[in-house]
């Protein structure tokens, strides 16, 4: 069957645009946990989440 973590990483792609999507065209992750994890690495670092906090 489909798994909610196949349809998250399917979906993922669509609600990209940009410097985002040229990003994850690179990437090769097959795991919800880890797509989400380095997204978050990328773009929204600590001590630039920090900031925003």
């Amino acid at each position: 069957g489909i798994t909610e973590e196949k349809i998250s990483l399917r979906s993922f792609p669509f609600f990209l645009a940009d410097k985002a999507e040229d990003w994850l065209y690179y990437l090769s992750v097959t795991m919800w946990d880890d797509m989400k994890q380095q997204f978050l690495d990328k773009f929204f670092p600590v001590p630039r989440a920090a900031n925003i906090r």
